[in-house]
């Protein structure tokens, strides 16, 4: 079984990759002590800070943390303010989802894959709408 770290790093090494086949360049901070793990530089020249999450698939949608912290030993924290994107992948997918941090909200964000089963329409975040 892997372990925490081995599944982030391999989530941002897919997100690097990704990122790389789009913009200009893309950065790697220095440490761990930052609350981003990669920069890129967007086509204007502005650098974006982004957090690389591994989701998960839970009834047609994929869910991520869009905090920091455990829940128990630490408080959730948000990215807000700190951050421009999440980068988001599952386990099972070779795909990155890039998502705004103004988007993804202060809790747990779910971009749907499928519709949801009650055909609700409105307020719905799509996956397509931040794929890379």
């Amino acid at each position: 079984m892997a372990t925490p770290k081995a599944v982030g790093d391999k989530t941002e090494a897919r997100v690097l990759a990704a990122l790389l086949q789009i913009y200009p360049a893309v950065l790697l901070p220095f440490g761990g002590s930052q609350r981003y793990d990669l920069v890129f530089e967007d086509f204007d020249g502005t650098l974006r800070k982004v957090q690389c999450k591994t989701g998960y698939l839970k009834s047609g949608a994929i869910v991520f943390k869009a905090y920091s912290g455990n829940g128990t030993k630490e408080p959730m924290k948000s990215y807000h303010g700190e951050i421009d994107f999440f980068a988001v992948m599952t386990q099972d997918s070779q795909e990155v989802y890039l998502v705004p941090v103004e988007i993804a909200g202060t809790s747990s964000c779910y971009l749907r894959l499928e519709a949801p089963r009650n055909n609700q329409t409105s307020r719905i975040t799509w996956a397509k709408d931040f794929l890379v």
